[in-house]
């Protein structure tokens, strides 16, 4: 992909996310108890962007679900307000899929990681990086 094709994907990205923009306060409000805010050190921390191309993508907030029933809740308020939302499993997507705009928030499963050992096999929730297993 040349640099002329990856600005226009990303145009077009942003074009289609403003789109969909519904409305982002009452997803917050709704998920207040588990979100930091632009302002705070900690949402900072939860939407540093390793590849510069998509620096610029500063979602309305972060949220920080510690558990399965809170990222359930995330997605039903997202879907019923129809606000865009991504996925970030405590890493980054150097593609720029675990960021989004302000038109939408991110779901940091950072909080998320339990890891459970049995004979054969380990089982860890998605927050849960190399490092920790």
């Amino acid at each position: 992909m040349n640099l002329r094709s990856g600005l226009a994907a990303r145009v077009l990205t942003s074009l289609t996310r403003r789109c969909y923009s519904g409305n982002v306060d009452k997803c917050l409000q709704g998920l207040s108890d588990i979100s930091v805010t632009p302002g705070s050190n900690e949402y900072q921390e939860k939407t540093k962007i390793y590849n510069p191309a998509f620096a610029q993508e500063h979602p309305a907030f972060v949220a920080l679900p510690n558990s399965v029933e809170d990222v359930q809740k995330c997605l039903k308020l997202a879907s019923y307000y129809k606000v865009p939302v991504a996925i970030r499993s405590s890493g980054h997507c150097f593609g720029g899929y675990s960021t989004i705009d302000s038109c939408g928030f991110v779901v940091s499963l950072n909080n998320m990681k339990t890891i459970e050992w049995s004979d054969a096999s380990v089982k860890t929730q998605a927050g849960a990086l190399w490092n920790d297993v």
